[in-house]
């Protein structure tokens, strides 16, 4: 059985470094001196599904390795396929050792220090953020979450503010905590200080690629919304049972493709002078050539019933984050601090609404879950909710992945079992730590 941490899983590896190899100028040459000759770099030629933060951390990352351990002259694209990823997680270690410290910090506010010092325990003994921190960067995400709940709950809106806009530019799951820290903000003006911290900080990494191809900016977000679902219930409706992917079809993968999509001659140009023609029916040099386009019609939309459904179940989910919120009464303590139990639960709830109500699920996204279910939740109760959870992602990663990538028939009701567990998990804990309040 190939584990969790096996290159193969490492969106370093496997998504990062096609891109990362772009931006070398002695790869990507031109003989007419065009703007190539500098390299290519994210959203300036090409867009990504991910926000602008990883991908220039990615890029220094990478230069950073390509110095250390090869010839910056000639560097050795064998070593860094293995240096860049380890030299990744190495520099991620800080920001999961600050999470970890967070987490004490949370838990010692909530609970006190004797429960503090056992919740930090479990949260380093888990194997999530072990998995995390080699394979994927929502541990930078979920350090930036943290960072911005302990600066809330410290009175600092707008630095709160400011981590929050950074999380989201590096992923989008941190908006979904954008109603709960506003509900809590106290009065009016911490709640403006949140949102000018959080929307400036937006504007400001966002504003020099929109400047430089707004067109380029508008497509990796348009893609999110575009793309077809994956490994959720909403997939299962759409009939796709593969995991998550942008990029043309497999039988998409021809130079007609080329001739169809790229009305820029330039970029026709610089994609045949970078793969040459040899990359025809390869997919995996395809998704990137792909990244080179703004119009995209390639990407394989959901399907009629979906599109009718998704919308409908945007407005209950609307509706059922006004419930909790109107449901969440902020309490103080006899110092006038906003208790923390009260954020962090809305926060819990929040987070679970918004994996619930998202097309797409993917293993790594369980981070985000597991320090809030270990706060908000019993200490037996929160473990054991974290537990099943990690042996669902288990089963679906790399279990349920190696079935399918090998064709077997057990695939699909492996996939169909562990999506309808977790589902049933995340509307419990919705209903858990949010709606069971207003009851009373």
């Amino acid at each position: 059985m190939v584990p969790w941490f096996a290159p193969a899983y490492s969106e370093f590896r496997v998504f990062q470094l096609p891109f990362l190899r772009l931006s070398d100028p002695r790869i990507v040459k031109s003989e007419e001196g065009t703007v190539v000759e500098r390299g290519l770099y994210p959203f300036v030629d090409y867009w990504l599904e991910y926000p602008p933060v990883f991908p220039y951390v990615s890029l220094f990352v990478y230069r950073l390795a390509e110095h250390l351990f090869t010839n910056p002259s000639r560097p050795d694209a064998r070593v860094l396929e293995v240096a860049y990823p380890a030299l990744m997680a190495f520099l991620l270690i800080p920001c999961e050792l600050g999470s970890l410290i967070l987490v004490y910090l949370l838990a010692l506010r909530m609970h006190g220090a004797e429960r503090a010092r056992r919740l930090a325990w479990y949260y380093a003994a888990l194997f999530i953020p072990f998995f995390v921190l080699f394979s994927y960067f929502d541990g930078l995400v979920l350090f930036f979450i943290l960072l911005a709940l302990w600066l809330h709950l410290d009175g600092r809106a707008g630095s709160a503010g400011v981590w929050i806009g950074v999380g989201a530019m590096t992923k989008l799951i941190p908006l979904a905590l954008v109603p709960a820290l506003l509900r809590y903000a106290g009065n009016w003006r911490r709640g403006t200080l949140f949102l000018a911290g959080a929307a400036g900080t937006i504007v400001l990494i966002l504003a020099p690629f929109i400047y430089i191809d707004a067109d380029l900016v508008r497509a990796s977000f348009q893609s999110n919304s575009l793309r077809q679902p994956w490994e959720t219930v909403w997939a299962v409706m759409d009939g796709n049972y593969g995991f998550g992917y942008v990029g043309p079809a497999r039988e998409d993968c021809t130079l007609a493709f080329l001739d169809r999509y790229f009305a820029s001659p330039n970029g026709r140009r610089i994609v045949e002078r970078v793969f040459g023609l040899e990359f025809v029916n390869e997919p995996s040099k395809f998704r990137v050539v792909s990244r080179f386009l703004t119009d995209l019609s390639f990407i394989r939309r959901p399907g009629r019933f979906l599109r009718t459904v998704y919308p409908v179940a945007g407005l209950v989910a609307a509706g059922v984050l006004l419930l909790m919120l109107r449901c969440s009464v902020p309490e103080r303590s006899a110092d006038g601090a906003v208790a923390p139990a009260g954020l962090l639960r809305l926060c819990l709830g929040s987070l679970a609404l918004f994996l619930l109500y998202s097309k797409g699920w993917s293993p790594q996204f369980l981070i985000y879950l597991v320090p809030l279910l270990l706060l908000c939740l019993g200490e037996i109760e929160g473990l054991a909710i974290v537990l099943v959870l990690s042996l669902l992602n288990y089963a679906e990663m790399p279990v349920w992945l190696n079935l399918y990538n090998a064709g077997s028939p057990s695939a699909f009701p492996l996939l169909i079992l562990v999506i309808s567990s977790r589902t049933a998990i995340l509307g419990w804990i919705v209903w858990r730590v949010s709606l069971r309040r207003c009851r009373a």
